[in-house]
């Protein structure tokens, strides 16, 4: 996850690990912002379709790309359902991996991690396994910003 990433940078020790941290915060600080902003006018904005597909307020602006305009509706089952059954398998499978990719030895004479970047060796005395892992995940800075 990326808030283990910019964790990673806030326990390394070496020169310019600071300024990566509080950068990546602040990132993360505009992202949440951006993403609010887009929540809000989607779910608490004017509307911006009609039952006709005429565009905003009936102008007579369309796109090409397909689309009919209308109310919008949820997915149909052909969507929804390889969702949910991508979803749980991935669930799953990132449960099992997760401690071998991260702490383990998954990315052994691929990454090579030098003696002077501890930061994952020190996050890794800290790992209680991925249920922990989730649940700790919650109560990082950047989870809040």
């Amino acid at each position: 996850s990326k808030e283990h990433i910019i964790e990673a940078a806030g326990a390394a020790n070496v020169w310019g690990a600071s300024f990566a941290y509080y950068s990546t915060l602040i990132g993360v600080f505009v992202t949440s912002l951006y993403s609010f902003r887009v929540y809000f006018l989607v779910f608490h904005g004017k509307e911006r379709f009609d039952a006709h597909g005429h565009g905003h307020h009936g102008d007579a602006h369309h796109d090409d790309h397909g689309h009919h305009g209308g109310t919008p509706h949820e997915s149909p089952w052909v969507v929804t359902l390889p969702l949910v059954l991508l979803a749980i398998p991935s669930v799953l499978i990132g449960a099992w991996v997760v401690e071998p990719m991260l702490f383990g030895k998954f990315f052994d004479g691929v990454i090579k991690v030098l003696p002077q970047h501890p930061a994952m060796a020190e996050l890794g005395h800290e790992w209680h396994g991925w249920v922990a892992f989730g649940l700790h995940s919650v109560q990082t800075v950047p989870f809040w910003l």
